[in-house]
């Protein structure tokens, strides 16, 4: 791991670097949040298949066992509400987790040529 501000090469167990006293634990969690993320974007992609596949089984035993059409209907619409509301807070919980992400960071970014994220602007970068 390097330090945010002056590039030196550092523990991962350290809260600050030794060498300017910059505080290196807020991307150090930022590390083990891009796993939460992943996790919750597999979700979101998981629960509209998965759904599917229950509403569309519910719908053929229903069938089977000789329920109405419009009965049928109402369910599968029912079904269709729930997972559309499933999955509107799972993508809002990711949208707020990617900024408060965002706010933590102060909007650092890793320099291209060294992999160190920075806050100096553009600007005063040569």
């Amino acid at each position: 791991m390097y330090c945010i501000s002056c590039g030196k090469s550092i523990e991962q167990a350290l809260n600050f670097c030794h060498n300017c006293g910059a505080d290196v634990s807020i991307y150090r969690s930022n590390e083990l949040s891009e796993a939460s993320i992943n996790l919750l974007v597999a979700t979101i992609m998981i629960i509209p298949v998965a759904g599917l596949a229950v509403v569309v089984s519910l719908m053929s035993v229903m069938n089977e066992a000789d329920f109405a059409n419009m009965t049928i209907l109402l369910a599968a619409f029912f079904c269709f509400l729930l997972l559309s509301g499933a999955e509107a807070v799972l993508i809002r919980l990711l949208q707020k987790y990617t900024e408060y992400i965002k706010e933590k960071t102060d909007g650092a970014q890793p320099d291209v040529q060294t992999g160190v994220q920075s806050n100096v602007p553009d600007v005063f970068k040569p």
